[in-house]
Parts: structure tokens; C-alpha cells; sequence
């Protein structure tokens, strides 16, 4: 059973605001980018079925710090049908949610859970930052297009988040108001 957990900051998003600011202001979103998130996502792998995978995973969020700190940030577990418009709310337009991952591969972060906390049960955790990007766009096959300029770094005006020499971007989930 796959289940995955997005961890979302309580706090200011300092990145996505100084990223915004560079896209309004800078290099000419301001009418089409209405919002930047920056998130991470935790794709979880056990053998489990689905509530016991849940409750294993809600437990190892609680009472571990691998996840996230409560104090700073909150952790909304996804079944297998994972509905990223159940944890972004697009207020217009459209809403798109970007993968982000290294070029040379991702570090299986379960065997942290296995040696301090012991989560044998767990058979994989793969951590990737995400990008929310919210556009004021109806059309889905534009607003895909656009996230992927504003997402990837080809020049000094053109795209900002990712860099494109070690990194990949994925959308994974497109959804509208």
C-alpha cells in the first residue's frame, strides 16, 4: 500500500514569497500567477492494508521527528487515491502540483525509522519537495504549459524554481475551482 503525507508549513513561506514576488514583479506573472506554495511530500510504501497503513503512518508522524515538527507545520496523510484539491484550495483559475526531484536519484529515508524508532513495518519513505501553483487559467493544457515555463530555469528570464541541470519537475495533480 502506497499512501502519501504532504507537509505544509504553519509559518510564512519565505521561499514562495520571494519566488512570487521575482515572478509578479520581475519577470511578468503578475496576471496569471495567483499563488505559490512550497510543500513537501512524503511518498510512503508498507505492506499494510490501507487503515492499518494509515494508523501506522499517523503513529510514526507523531511520534517521530523524521516528518515534520507540530510546532511549525502540519502533516495531512493521503489514501491511495490521493486528492491533492482536498489539501490546495484554488480560489481561481487553475491549480497544479509539481514534483520536484534530483536528476541522480532520491534517498530512501526509511531505514532512519527502522534503526531509531523501529518501523520495520514501513518499506520506504521517499521525500520530494513540491511546488502549489495556482493560475488564473481555465484552460488545462495552458496552465500546464505555463507552470512548466515558471517552474524550470531556462534562462535569467525565463522560469525560477527549479534548475534543470540536477533537477526535475513532475506535475503530478492539475485541478480547477
Amino acid at each position: 500500500m502506497n499512501i502519501s503525507v504532504i507537509i505544509k508549513s504553519r509559518l510564512p513561506d519565505l521561499t514562495a514569497i520571494t519566488a512570487i514576488q521575482t515572478l509578479t514583479n520581475i519577470m511578468g506573472y503578475k496576471e496569471v500567477l495567483n499563488r505559490l506554495e512550497s510543500s513537501v511530500l512524503f511518498e510512503i510504501a508498507t505492506d499494510e492494508t490501507e487503515e492499518k497503513a494509515v494508523a501506522l503512518i499517523g503513529d510514526a508522524i507523531e511520534k517521530t521527528t523524521l516528518f515534520c515538527n507540530p510546532n511549525k507545520e502540519t502533516a495531512v496523510i493521503l489514501n491511495r487515491n490521493r486528492d491533492l484539491s482536498k489539501v490546495f484550495s484554488v480560489s481561481r483559475g487553475t491549480g497544479l502540483v509539481a514534483r520536484v526531484s534530483d536528476l541522480e536519484g532520491v534517498e530512501d529515508l526509511a531505514p532512519i525509522l527502522w534503526r531509531q524508532w523501529g518501523y520495520r513495518e514501513i518499506k520506504s519513505v521517499i521525500k520530494y519537495p513540491i511546488w502549489f501553483i495556482e493560475l488564473n487559467l481555465n484552460d488545462r493544457e495552458k496552465a500546464i504549459q505555463l507552470a512548466e515555463e515558471i517552474l524550470i530555469t531556462e534562462s535569467r528570464e525565463n522560469g525560477l524554481l527549479i534548475n534543470p541541470h540536477y533537477q526535475r519537475a513532475e506535475i503530478i495533480s492539475v485541478f480547477s475551482a
